[in-house]
C-alpha cells in the first residue's frame, strides 16, 4: 500500500495560535469578572469565555490527534483513513475526484480536503497537504487503473 495524501500542519499551527490567543484571553476575561463588582455579567462572561476556550482545547487536540498518512491506495483501491475508522473505495467505482482548497481572508493555503464522488455516496477527507497534487495524482492512478481493466 502506497501514500499519497499526509495530514497538513497548516490547521495544527492555526489552531496552536488560536489557542495561544483565547488561553491568555480567558485567564484575563475570569479575572476581570472576577473582580469585577458587575454581579449580572460576572457569571456570563465566565461561562462564555470557558466555552470558548473548551472549543478551542478540542479542536487543538482532534487536529493534533489526526493520523499522519489519510490517503492510501493499491492496485484496487484507494483508502480514507480517518482518526478512527479506514473507508475502502474501489477505483472502478469512482466518478469523480476533487480537491477543495482552504481559503481564509483572501489567503489560499495549500491544504485543504479531497471528495471522492461514487456511484452511490460522496466521501470527503479534510486536511490533506497538498491536496491538489493529490487530487491530480489520485486521477491519474484511477484513470490508468481504468485503462489497464480495459485491456484485460
Amino acid at each position: 500500500m502506497k501514500t499519497i495524501g499526509k495530514k497538513t500542519y497548516g490547521e495544527f499551527i492555526i489552531a496552536l495560535i488560536l489557542s495561544a490567543i483565547v488561553l491568555p484571553l480567558f485567564i484575563l476575561l475570569s479575572v476581570l469578572a472576577l473582580t469585577s463588582t458587575m454581579e449580572g455579567n460576572q457569571n456570563l462572561t465566565l461561562i462564555t469565555a470557558g466555552l470558548f476556550t473548551i472549543v478551542c482545547l478540542m479542536y487543538l487536540v482532534t487536529t493534533a490527534s489526526r493520523p499522519r498518512e489519510l490517503v492510501k491506495y493499491d492496485n484496487e483501491h484507494f483508502y480514507f483513513i480517518y482518526r478512527t475508522k479506514t473507508v475502502t473505495i474501489p477505483m472502478s467505482t469512482i466518478v469523480g475526484i476533487t480537491p477543495r482548497i482552504a481559503q481564509a481572508r483572501g489567503i489560499r493555503y495549500t491544504f485543504g480536503k479531497i471528495i471522492i464522488r461514487t456511484f452511490t455516496r460522496r466521501h470527503v477527507i479534510d486536511g490533506v497537504a497538498d491536496c491538489e497534487n493529490v487530487a491530480i495524482e489520485m486521477n491519474f492512478i484511477k484513470e490508468e487503473h481504468r485503462s489497464r481493466n480495459q485491456e484485460s
